[in-house]
């Protein structure tokens, strides 16, 4: 081919990218829900301009790193590959000379970047929770309740500010934990054998059973299918195994209170626990109503349990919770697609027999993001806001004296040709939870202005290292326990608040 039309080839490429340039739709051409074809502006192409990041904040970039407590082992606990802590370009970066993050994890003493926001007309919101911390010092165990969406798997959050707690009120063990594993936890190793089949109240369930009893996780677990066979003679057989796991969050591994949560039994179901080779208990499952628990005291030390189950129909199994009888206990109860509107769906009175059983004096909400995409106006917004206020009310209904402590969606960014931007809904959704949660009593924390607010997501996930992950919504394990050490001195903050008053009181 000639010079002349080679060049004249590219003339005429030239001249056609640059009329689709000009003419094609600057939002593009939508295909389908989820595929649009889009072409870069004529404006953008030429244009040098640079999208301004919110840079990391200084307790980030200044946090301590002498810590030996929060080692790397938890780095890649999770088995959602969206969510895993990739590799990304650090040129993303504000330009910043303090830009590398250089802890294995965080503690930022006695530093408050964002407080607990509490309605003025229910300042003492959580009065009686900080009472009940006081009283698990002295030997009456509590737990903490931390529902959330996919931030919380892998037990990335909960199992630090789990471990913070424990440090400093006492108490031991993970918590309340499903029986089927959907995500791994930091602190307990799970296995099972057998046709388990795990039903829940959230994300994309194709096994519906005809009852809403789903306990405080949301899920339960069987065995044996939904439906008796009345023709079957021989028994179903299965087993669960709980190992300590070792190298992160060590207060969690020993506890000697092990509580089975079923429900109804049509058949008699056999239970056998076995510790490494030593028989514990064997005995039968029974029980007609909505709510039966089984409990075993075992020695305080790290575990190696397996659980056998047989019969010829089993129960609903809630979860299992392990714990001891005094401190703090923090449940991660993470459910993946979940918007936290699931609450008035549920069977009540499963689910405040278990918080009752469990003395559960706080719940935390962290919900919010998984409608963040979606939001396309102010009045949705709006409608999110006083549904979600509904479902803190039937949280304080089942566990009465309860504090509630509400924590609002991340920053969150969508790509806008070579940039990412903050979603234009996620502030308007912050100011809508915080209204609904202040109204209804409860207390809010904004983890949006904690982390630095708008434009802030694509900065975390260029730290180096990565403080987030390249889905620009999922903080990475590394970004969690910030994140959880930022809520964790909010709220012990309010805590040495509520100290002093009670303090000046008793004077």
């Amino acid at each position: 081919m000639s010079p002349f039309r080679i060049l004249l080839f590219i003339a005429i490429t030239a001249a056609c990218l640059s009329s689709a340039m000009r003419f094609f739709p600057e939002e593009g051409f939508s295909i389908s829900p989820d595929i649009s074809l889009k072409f870069p502006s004529w404006h953008k192409f030429w244009s040098t301009a640079k999208e301004n990041y919110t840079p990391l904040p200084d307790f980030v970039l200044e946090a301590d790193e002498t810590s030996e407590e929060f080692l790397e082992v938890g780095e890649q606990n999770t088995d959602d590959d969206s969510i895993a802590p990739k590799k990304t370009n650090a040129a993303l970066l504000a330009k910043n000379k303090k830009g590398k993050v250089k802890m294995d994890s965080i503690l930022i003493a006695k530093k408050v970047a964002h407080p607990l926001e509490f309605s003025q007309c229910e300042p003492k919101a959580l009065n009686s929770f900080f009472a009940s911390l006081d009283n698990a010092k002295r030997g009456k165990g509590i737990h903490i309740t931390h529902f959330g969406d996919s931030q919380l798997e892998g037990d990335r959050m909960s199992g630090y500010f789990r471990d913070r707690l424990q440090n400093q009120f006492g108490g031991s063990g993970p918590g309340l934990v499903s029986l089927i594993p959907a995500y791994n936890q930091t602190s307990v190793k799970q296995t099972v054998t057998g046709n388990w089949t795990r039903y829940t109240l959230f994300g994309k369930n194709q096994n519906n059973p005809s009852h809403k009893r789903f306990g405080v996780m949301s899920t339960f677990s069987r065995f044996t299918p939904l439906e008796l066979d009345s023709t079957r003679t021989q028994p179903y057989t299965a087993s669960c195994q709980f190992n300590t796991r070792t190298g992160m969050y060590k207060s969690a591994r020993p506890f000697d209170h092990l509580t089975l949560f079923y429900g109804p039994t049509e058949k008699p179901c056999v239970i056998k626990v076995i510790e490494g080779t030593d028989t514990l208990d064997v005995d039968t499952l029974k029980g007609t109503k909505t709510l039966n628990k089984y409990t075993l005291k075992l020695s305080r030390a790290e575990h190696n349990i397996t659980i056998y189950f047989e019969s010829l129909h089993g129960p609903d199994i809630y979860g299992i919770n392990l714990d001891t009888p005094e401190g703090v206990t923090v449940d991660n109860v993470a459910m993946r697609g979940s918007s936290g509107t699931i609450y008035t769906r549920t069977d009540f009175n499963v689910f405040s027999g278990m918080l009752k059983d469990m003395n559960s004096t706080l719940a935390i909400m962290q919900f919010g993001g998984n409608n963040v995409p979606y939001l396309k106006d102010t009045a949705e917004c709006v409608q999110y806001g006083r549904y979600f206020a509904r479902q803190l009310m039937i949280v304080k209904k089942a566990k009465p004296g309860i504090g509630i402590i509400v924590i609002g969606p991340s920053d969150m960014s969508y790509k806008d040709g070579d940039t990412y931007k903050t979603y234009p809904f996620l502030p308007v959704l912050v100011n809508e939870m915080r209204k609904a949660t202040h109204e209804a009593g409860f207390v809010y924390w904004d983890m949006y202005a904690a982390m630095g607010g708008a434009q802030s997501m694509p900065t975390w996930v260029a730290a180096d290292p990565p403080l987030a992950v390249k889905d620009y919504i999922h903080f990475s394990p590394r970004g969690a326990r910030i994140v959880a050490e930022l809520f964790y001195n909010a709220l012990y903050d309010s805590y040495q608040k509520y100290r002093a008053s009670q303090k000046k009181e008793r004077l």
